[in-house]
């Protein structure tokens, strides 16, 4: 749970957010 937070804040801070999104719709998704 802690990752996918941490790696949730990093997209968010970063302009790529959209980028990210069209090859993982749920990077913070993950098992």
């Amino acid at each position: 749970i802690l990752t996918p937070k941490m790696n949730y804040l990093k997209y968010q801070n970063k302009p790529k957010l959209q980028d990210i999104n069209k090859e993982s719709p749920q990077p913070w998704n993950w098992p």
